[in-house]
């Protein structure tokens, strides 16, 4: 996919959800009325992220959900062991992003 079509794709989306890391790095290309849905690792809600911080200048909305880690529901994930996304929550976390604002017209 080209740049600039990265770029317009990152710029017509009302939510992006990824998992923290360098596919987040269209970040940057963030405006407000757009929303960030982060599936961080161990302590992204309480130290937010380069992406919280990006997405704040930028002023979009930002929320993380923390993995967990495999096998346990109660231990959140390290960047060293990997982890599983809470589904429930993600989707959650997206509605209320979604529901918060209007939607961009197309």
């Amino acid at each position: 996919m080209s740049y600039l079509a990265q770029y317009a794709l990152w710029r017509s989306a009302a939510l992006i959800v990824g998992v923290h890391g360098g596919n987040l790095g269209g970040t940057l290309w963030l405006s407000p009325g757009q929303s960030l849905l982060e599936l961080g690792f161990t302590g992204c809600q309480a130290h937010p992220t380069q992406f919280a911080h990006v997405a704040a200048a930028n002023g979009a909305r930002y929320r993380c959900v923390t993995l967990q880690s495999y096998g346990s529901k109660n231990k959140p994930a390290s960047k060293d062991d990997g982890g599983n996304a809470n589904v429930e929550r993600a989707i959650a976390a997206a509605r209320e992003m979604l529901g918060t604002y209007p939607l961009k017209k197309r």
